[in-house]
């Protein structure tokens, strides 16, 4: 709308703006300017979330690679040349422990782990999202008692070298700990998603 009372030859003023706009003169002329919409709290935890999982399933890849790699070089040492590598299939036992508890992990999060379904497919949405809640909610019970109990068998490992290596029996009990700490996290947050009737949030695949 035009100001009252404005000489002519002036440009018109313009209304303040509402909501997240601002007002900004330049060349005599006002431009409306909108403001960034501040990042939420949830925005910064599934941004958190997003990474946890890339860092994850980077190192998952790792072990893959480094668990081929050793086989593989057993299979050298044995037919073609010597490689100076002491007990490589402790390595390999290591390795796989680690693989076992954050692959299972990992699936947990995408919500692929096997599971018997048979009877949510005989009930209705509303009693399949109470299940859902009922088996996590056992499922987080189950898993904190795995971390306090397996915190007991580190400390006892911790003390026990493995033969031809520098680590102790802590470092493979160590990842029973750590993939039941992640997949009660992953768990906890499924919980609340269902719980307030929302499905998770999809698994992102790293770009390879």
């Amino acid at each position: 709308m035009e100001a009252p009372n404005a000489p002519p030859g002036r440009p018109k003023a313009l209304a303040p703006l509402g909501g997240n706009g601002e007002q900004r003169r330049s060349g005599g002329i006002i431009q409306a300017r909108s403001r960034r919409p501040r990042r939420s709290g949830a925005h910064s935890v599934r941004r958190a979330l997003r990474w946890l999982d890339r860092a994850l399933a980077w190192f998952v890849a790792a072990l893959v690679v480094g668990l081929v790699t050793i086989v593989a070089s057993q299979l050298v040492d044995r037919h073609f040349i010597d490689i100076p590598i002491q007990a490589p299939d402790q390595y390999a036992r290591i390795g796989l422990v680690w693989l076992t508890f954050l692959g299972f992990a990992l699936a947990v999060r995408g919500n692929v782990a096997v599971r018997v379904d048979i009877i949510d497919h005989f009930l209705p949405a509303a009693a399949r999202r109470w299940v859902g809640i009922a088996s996590d909610a056992m499922l987080l019970t189950m898993l904190c008692v795995l971390v306090v109990k397996g915190w007991t068998v580190f400390e006892v490992g911790a003390g026990q070298i493995i033969l031809g290596t520098p680590f102790t029996a802590g470092l493979p009990n160590a990842a029973l700990v750590v993939g039941c700490a992640l997949m009660i996290f992953y768990v906890a947050l499924r919980l609340v998603a269902r719980w307030r009737g929302h499905e998770p949030e999809p698994l992102e695949q790293p770009d390879c």
